[in-house]
């Protein structure tokens, strides 16, 4: 799967870090001085059990979620700039299904970044959009309305909305929940091109069994950072057991 190579800035950096990020919703903390930081050219999965703060951390990078206290940065950049680098996509449901737009419209929205929201689509804008919704295998379904797509449909145009889109952070929030096995597999085979592409890939993930086979890196959440770092070194049942309690009640596979 052919992609463009994200920018160099010939520095071995972290892409993303949260330094001792502190979030509250109310009464409740979703995030308690949580700190990691993800590289570029790597795949990482944020896991952990319901509410642990994974979607939290995503919104704390994307400016959407208050800080109490800690500090976000995008390649050493902790200001609002920090997101013109930044690729955000969110959940399936929620894609607002009611509005009346084509497939085609919503991969096209990818483009308001480099070309503002008034101005008319270029040629080059017209061509990255039509790629990636070849890449993936939505080209069919472009003057579809949203609204009339399946969940697996609807998912698939959520990433070719990313991958016409300009810039070397990638977040994605359950990009697999309710997607069949071959738009997972899909789904998953662009997520790896973006990383050999030299992009920084963060996923908040639910399905354990995959981690060690599909992500370079994990970091492990339960409103703290419980472990971070290669999938290997996480997925182990000390760390494991610390966020999702005892051993007997998750499956072996999970460190197999």
């Amino acid at each position: 799967m052919d992609l463009v190579a994200a920018p160099s800035r010939g520095t071995a950096e972290p892409a993303v870090c949260l330094r001792d990020v502190v979030v509250h919703y109310g009464e409740t903390v979703a995030l308690d001085r949580a700190s990691f930081c993800a590289q570029a050219g790597r795949l990482t999965a944020i896991i952990g059990p319901n509410g642990a703060g994974k979607s939290t951390a995503l919104h704390a990078i994307m400016g959407t979620a208050r800080l109490v206290s800690g500090e976000v940065s995008v390649h050493g950049v902790s200001t609002r700039e920090r997101l013109s680098r930044v690729i955000f996509v969110p959940q399936r449901g929620e894609m607002e299904t009611d509005f009346p737009i084509s497939v085609e419209e919503v991969v096209l929205q990818g483009r308001f970044r480099s070309r503002g929201w008034w101005r008319r689509a270029s040629a080059e804008d017209r061509d990255r959009v039509a790629d990636a919704m070849r890449q993936m295998q939505v080209a069919e379904l472009a003057k579809r309305q949203i609204g009339e797509l399946s969940g697996g449909q609807r998912q698939r145009v959520l990433l070719a909305r990313a991958l016409a889109q300009d810039g070397d952070v990638v977040l994605l929030d359950e990009p697999f929940a309710g997607v069949d096995i071959q738009s997972e597999d899909q789904i998953f085979g662009v997520l790896h091109a973006m990383r050999d592409a030299g992009r920084a890939v963060v996923v908040v993930h639910h399905d354990l069994m995959t981690v060690r086979s599909e992500f370079d890196d994990v970091v492990l959440l339960r409103q703290c950072v419980i472990a971070a770092g290669s999938a290997d070194a996480v997925m182990v049942p000390a760390s494991l057991e610390a966020a999702y309690g005892p051993r007997a009640s998750w499956p072996s596979s999970w460190t197999a």
